[in-house]
């Protein structure tokens, strides 16, 4: 009898994995490959992409092959921002550099240390950085560098993303038990 009971259990639980991944299929379109085109697995800026979502930071951490996966299942549907790191002949390490005192003092002026900084712990820790045309890297014309998890945890309240604003305006609602927007 014991092990009848399990063996339901077990089937229940595939059964509703299979449902899952219906819904998601239905509740997620197809990949919108033009918007994709720009962004692919090599130069996804998954830290941005989780700091900008928080629900995804918690979901994912900073787990580049979640949420990039996520990104092509679901995020381009949902409208959500997605952005390429910059190239290290783009990088400007100069001003890099002679914006944090600590890492000129670490690394002088060396190019590739600096890219690396910002590739590896520069981006998490939010510090700011520009391409050699003076434009900064990963910002948006209207928009400041500054993460939505930054904003929630300096309002203490949810601060929501253009994207997810945008959602909302249009009569979606964030779902924490499917970990998804719905209508």
């Amino acid at each position: 009898m014991e092990k009848r009971e399990k063996s339901g259990m077990r089937v229940r639980r595939v059964a509703a994995a299979g449902l899952a991944g219906c819904l998601l299929a239905v509740m997620c379109p197809p990949l919108n490959v033009s918007a994709s085109e720009t962004i692919t697995k090599e130069n996804f800026d998954y830290v941005r992409y989780a700091d900008d979502y928080q629900d995804l930071k918690e979901a994912f951490g900073y787990d580049a092959e979640a949420l990039y996966n996520h990104y092509l299942t679901c995020g381009i549907s949902e409208q959500r921002a997605a952005y390429s790191v910059v190239s290290s002949d783009e990088f400007d390490y100069v001003r890099y550099a002679d914006d944090y005192k600590d890492l000129k003092e670490a690394f002088g002026y060396d190019a590739k240390a600096l890219y690396n900084h910002y590739l590896n712990n520069g981006r998490a820790e939010g510090r700011k950085a520009y391409r050699n045309d003076g434009s900064a890297i990963g910002s948006q014309a209207g928009t400041d560098n500054t993460s939505t998890a930054a904003k929630t945890e300096q309002t203490g309240k949810k601060v929501l993303t253009p994207q997810e604003q945008k959602l909302v305006d249009e009569g979606w609602e964030w779902n924490s038990n499917w970990g998804m927007w719905v209508r």
